[in-house]
């Protein structure tokens, strides 16, 4: 690997992400992320998010996504990592740090809730109540206006002609438990799939109920990046969802010619503050879209780190090194090895228009689904030529 060119400068995070006293530690279980169909290796590398953004903070890590490979390649990228980083391998590892951390003193950030009766309640930073009723789309109306919910219905899970099908509609998951990527969501064209769809979601467990909701003319959907800390609430950006399939995001990216609407600023301040009140502290997000007729709807709650935090933290960093005002998520897995990943990426760093936030060596892992998984955004003029760079580096790192 060439050295690092000396014209790249340091990403510099857009704002805190938790007060004092916290510390990262995100290794659940797979009873607890069972409504997003997690993996082993899924419960692992999420413990190695938010790199670069959490310096000066304790965490614990799997060691698949800090090696000195991997954090080699982010340095190179100008993404400087300084934790306070306690590493583990396997679960009781990850157990036995954390606790550790909670004898420090601090209190434990985490997206999804921690494994049942394994840590006090008292020493998590959310308490899972409040994180299950927050993210639980049916208690939307507790913290959103009327006006700004989608034209929906709730249904028993079990008695699908409590609603008559009469057109396209989402049907979501009425749940505590974690969701996320569509997993719990199905959309229906016909009254066929709709029947289906009760179905499917059945099958998942937990939930009693169902959202039936209808299938609004949205023009864009973002997610929007919130920190609600001891100092208030903190608006950090939005980034617009991409979708392969409707209800399936695929991902995200930061467009300067389509700009997060500065009523929708307001609305999500407006929900945050509800969330505030109620204890809610830390990275929160909200998925609000805006329909044809300039209604903006509320669609979803994501009261955690979400896929596009990291890119919302980060980009105006990155467009002011790169001078590249666009964004696109790139999320990639490899066939080639870490150090092959390395020199490959080493051309895309170097010219400014790839930066990498996560790069996860399979040969650290035992169930690795691909030799090695890479995260971050690339950067272009626009949306297309951020598109046009996807493609580029999809060729360089998945066909290889």
């Amino acid at each position: 690997m060439s050295q690092m060119t000396s014209h790249t400068k340091p990403l510099v995070p857009l704002m805190p992400l938790f007060d004092r006293g916290v510390a990262f530690a995100a290794r659940t279980d797979l009873r607890q992320t069972r409504m997003i169909g997690f993996s082993a290796f899924d419960l692992d590398s999420v413990t190695n998010g938010l790199l670069g953004l959490l310096n000066g903070m304790p965490t614990v890590r799997h060691i698949c996504g800090v090696t000195d490979e991997g954090l080699a390649v982010l340095e190179r990228a100008g993404l400087h990592v300084d934790e306070d980083m306690r590493i583990f391998e396997t679960a009781a590892e990850a157990k036995r740090r954390t606790k550790e951390l909670i004898e420090e003193g601090y209190k434990l950030a985490s997206p999804y809730p921690l494994p049942v009766g394994t840590y006090p309640q008292k020493a998590q930073l959310v308490s899972r109540d409040l994180w299950r009723r927050l993210n639980n789309k049916k208690n939307l109306p507790d913290i959103v206006p009327a006006k700004h919910l989608s034209d929906r219905r709730i249904v028993p899970l079990d008695d699908p002609a409590a609603f008559t099908f009469n057109g396209p509609v989402f049907l979501k998951s009425c749940t505590d438990e974690a969701t996320g990527i569509g997993y719990a969501v199905r959309h229906c064209t016909t009254e066929a799939e709709y029947l289906a769809a009760f179905e499917s979601l059945k099958a998942l467990g937990d939930a009693s109920d169902v959202i039936v909701e209808n299938d609004m003319d949205v023009v864009s959907c973002w997610c929007v990046s919130l920190v609600l800390s001891e100092t208030g609430i903190h608006y950090a950006g939005a980034a617009e969802q991409l979708f392969d399939l409707p209800g399936q995001q695929s991902g995200s990216v930061i467009n300067p010619s389509n700009p997060f609407p500065k009523a929708a600023i307001s609305l999500a301040l407006e929900v945050g503050e509800a969330a505030l009140a109620m204890g809610f502290r830390g990275v929160a997000g909200l998925d609000i879209g805006l329909t044809t007729r300039g209604r903006l709807i509320v669609f979803d709650p994501n009261f955690r780190i979400q896929g596009s935090t990291a890119q919302v933290m980060l980009h105006a960093s990155a467009t002011k090194r790169s001078g590249l005002p666009a964004s696109r998520s790139a999320n990639f897995r490899s066939s080639l090895n870490i150090r092959q990943l390395a020199l490959e990426l080493s051309g895309p760093i170097d010219d400014g228009w790839y930066m990498p936030f996560r790069l996860i060596d399979g040969a650290r892992h035992a169930e690795p689904p691909a030799n090695t998984t890479c995260t971050g955004i690339v950067m272009g003029k626009t949306q297309a030529d951020a598109e046009r760079r996807h493609g580029q580096l999809k060729k360089l790192l998945v066909a290889a």
